[in-house]
């Protein structure tokens, strides 16, 4: 890295692209192309002369992802410890692979490299905070844009100049690109952290015979990953029914949480008049949306969905919802029809995530509703990573709620089983989320909160939606076996 001349040049004030969008077009050059490939436990692989070759770090890892490479073959990318559930960054050189990872950080992704041979990409510390960083001959520094929240270094090229992403206080995602030492023609105001590790890195000692150059003939067939479908935008005349503005914790103290019971016996059964709607999933009609004034979040990055997905799937035809971008957020909607007198309502359905999600989820939101005389019953919920809380939503009020039931990360690539109760109180505008359970595992709630009117027509629903952290990183998830039943 020449370190003459160095400054942080904002590109657009207002410019935000996706991790996984700029290293891509990094690595566009040259007869090589890196990806990381989807499916159960993801693996990264590259492709030379046509030839495709896997590149899986031997040993106790998952979801191996190969983010950058350079004309020389030499392979950088990031690995998800199967015991610690860390992330590690890794270099693959003359088929022998080198552990990258930055001091006391608790996660490291290694994401592009130039002809150098210098690395750059992010690490995050064990409070959560994350930065870029530049690993050549010197050792690490550690890149932070003046001010923000969160910096990712993605791209550098053959002068040394690095492009990324940052995060501002206001939480709006910004481009950078870094020269050192001057700011807009001013002094850098943030003298960079050299952190002296010695280059190349120590080979770590990733036991097991490295899987580097497995190679097949190409193309290899696999089940394709679908194209984006247009975004679509909700019908004017009834407005996306999201709660989402960006998840706020209220400070509110709560009580101990109740022990959870089993699953089973902690559900009502429905009544044989009871209606069903079974299979949502495969439904025609799906809406999506990612406005800030629809899903709330940046309103930036790409979203898509896919029906009759195969694999990963329960029943042969699952979902599948895929969101990217700093802070962006993207809801999926499907409506059923009204039903007035329904006052009870069991949700019914099965997740599974990616392994991106691991690092890149901020929340995983799962809603349902009723519409009743222009009054919004919205039975809205997330898995809020961020505060490790299950949320529920304040209609009225419009803001989440903490529960003291706990959420952990999903596991990736492993179904989890998610069953909501929740009750309308007849005769006013009041509703009760009364019990959730996860995997078996029940939980009473007995949270109650009022609807709000808005002059939507009656009409009852399910969504989904997917918030993006600041690392903007896409990420997956499949639905399956999703039924609502109400009486």
């Amino acid at each position: 890295m020449r370190c003459s001349n160095a400054a942080f040049l904002v590109l657009l004030i207002s410019l935000t692209f996706s991790l996984h969008d700029a290293t891509a077009q990094d690595r566009a050059d040259g007869d090589d192309r890196a990806a990381n490939a989807g499916g159960t436990g993801n693996r990264g692989f590259h492709v030379t002369n046509a030839q495709f070759g896997e590149v899986n770090v031997p040993g106790a890892a998952l979801n191996t992802e190969v983010l950058g490479i350079n004309s020389r073959g030499v392979v950088v990318g990031d690995y998800l410890d199967a015991d610690t559930k860390h992330r590690h960054g890794f270099m693959v050189k003359d088929g022998s692979f080198q552990a990258i990872d930055v001091p006391q950080a608790a996660d490291t992704s290694a994401i592009g490299i130039n002809e150098a041979g210098e690395i750059v990409g992010y690490y995050a510390t064990p409070s959560g905070d994350q930065h870029g960083f530049l690993l050549d001959q010197k050792g690490f520094t550690s890149i932070d844009y003046p001010s923000a929240a969160s910096t990712i270094a993605s791209v550098i090229n053959d002068s040394g100049k690095i492009g990324g992403t940052y995060v501002d206080a206001a939480g709006q995602g910004h481009g950078f690109v870094l020269n050192m030492e001057t700011f807009n023609g001013a002094p850098n105001p943030v003298a960079p952290i050299v952190i002296p590790i010695p280059y190349p890195v120590p080979t770590a000692p990733i036991t097991g015979a490295p899987t580097v150059v497995a190679t097949a003939p190409s193309p290899v067939v696999s089940t394709p990953t679908p194209s984006p479908i247009p975004i679509q935008t909700p019908p004017s005349q009834s407005p996306s029914p999201s709660p989402t503005p960006s998840p706020t914790p209220v400070p509110t103290p709560v009580p101990t949480p109740p022990p959870p019971q089993n699953g089973s016996s902690a559900l009502p059964t429905p009544p044989a008049s009871a209606q069903v709607f079974p299979e949502v999933e495969q439904r025609a009609g799906w809406q999506a949306c990612n406005s800030p004034g629809c899903a709330g979040g940046s309103g930036t990055g790409s979203y898509w969905h896919a029906q009759n997905q195969t694999v990963p799937s329960l029943s042969g035809s699952s979902l599948e919802i895929y969101n990217s971008g700093i802070g962006a957020d993207t809801l999926w909607w499907q409506k059923l029809g009204a039903n007035n007198s329904a006052t009870n309502f069991l949700w019914d359905f099965y997740a599974q995530v990616d392994g991106t999600s691991v690092t890149a989820a901020q929340a995983l939101e799962y809603d349902s509703f009723q519409f009743v005389g222009g009054y919004n019953y919205m039975f809205g919920s997330q898995c809020n990573l961020a505060a490790g809380k299950w949320d529920v939503w304040d209609e009225l009020n419009g803001r989440w709620v903490h529960t003291t039931i706990p959420c952990k990360q999903f596991d990736p690539d492993v179904w989890h089983h998610i069953q909501w109760y929740v009750q309308r109180i007849d005769g006013t505008q009041n509703y009760t989320f009364v019990t959730l359970v996860v995997d078996g595992v029940a939980y009473a709630v007995n949270q109650t909160y009022s609807a709000k009117y808005v002059g939507w027509k009656d009409d009852l629903g399910v969504q989904y939606q997917l918030d993006v952290n600041a690392t903007g990183a896409g990420y997956r998830e499949w639905i399956d076996r999703s039924s609502l039943t109400v009486w």
